[in-house]
């Protein structure tokens, strides 16, 4: 009997040095990570972006004693949150193509906002915290158990010729069946004017086509842009006076018609 207590206290003694074992493994990392660590992801068209990953919620907040009725984010061509084009909160969605995605907002008390994009990123989240996370992950390790890879939300995006000062963006998307061109404040640009020496970008987290095969050679001195699957194309204005039109088409998994837009250069 007295030997049968003694292996009994032993495993008890086993026990509580793995927990605590994991307590104080616990307590120094998330000393480490307590803090809340923000990243804007600058682009090369002039706007830094939120980057955000799947599961994050963002929210809208009216001043101290202000009236919140009604506040809401309201996003351009795409929305990135489980909810749709209009959100507060938003809770990002996992599978959401990589951003950047733009909102206006609005509320009844006429608050209203001009914020820079949200940047959906392939990467995942920091994990869970807690003690009870922390318990689960190392039995998980110690029985040879591996996480599964969050899954990658979308391709890789391809990065613009080079950083502008000076930029319009337009936003390419699909409403309704048919290509729409917008401002990152949801203003349309099917026309476009841009001055020699500005920089036009035409962007989306969905692939896009664009077809400028009317435009004069050496309209852009950083090549004429064009072709299909792009996610972001760059136009440096390098000749004035010209009336370009073009066409583009926003590619997503449902028909979405072309629009013929224009590019005016002063």
């Amino acid at each position: 009997m007295k030997r049968s207590s003694g292996w009994l206290w032993l495993l008890c003694v086993f026990v509580a040095g793995v927990f605590v074992g994991i307590w104080m493994d616990w307590s120094a990392w998330k000393h480490k990570v307590g803090g809340h660590d923000l990243v804007y992801e600058v682009q090369d068209y002039p706007i830094a972006n939120l980057q955000v990953h799947g599961g994050d919620t963002i929210r809208l907040v009216p001043p101290p004693g202000g009236n919140g009725a009604g506040l809401e984010m309201n996003f351009v061509g795409y929305s990135p949150c489980t909810s749709g084009m209009t959100a507060n909160p938003c809770v990002i969605e996992p599978g959401a193509e990589l951003g950047p995605y733009f909102f206006t907002c609005s509320s009844n008390a006429g608050y209203s906002c001009q914020d820079p994009g949200v940047q959906q990123s392939g990467t995942g989240p920091v994990q869970s915290t807690t003690y009870a996370a922390f318990v689960k992950r190392d039995f998980a390790h110690l029985f040879g158990i591996r996480p599964a890879s969050p899954p990658n939300p979308g391709p890789p995006k391809t990065s613009g010729s080079h950083p502008a000062t000076n930029a319009l963006t337009a936003y390419v998307s699909c409403q309704n069946g048919a290509t729409v061109l917008q401002d990152p404040n949801g203003n349309p640009m099917t026309t476009i004017s841009a001055p020699k020496g500005e920089t036009v970008f035409w962007i989306s987290p969905k692939p896009f086509s664009l077809d400028m095969s009317s435009a004069p050679a050496g309209l852009c001195s950083n090549g004429n842009p064009g072709g299909s699957n792009n996610y972001q194309s760059q136009c440096d204005v390098a000749l004035s006076g010209q009336n370009v039109s073009y066409k583009v088409q926003a590619q997503t998994t449902s028909a979405c018609s072309a629009l013929s837009a224009t590019l005016i250069t002063k």
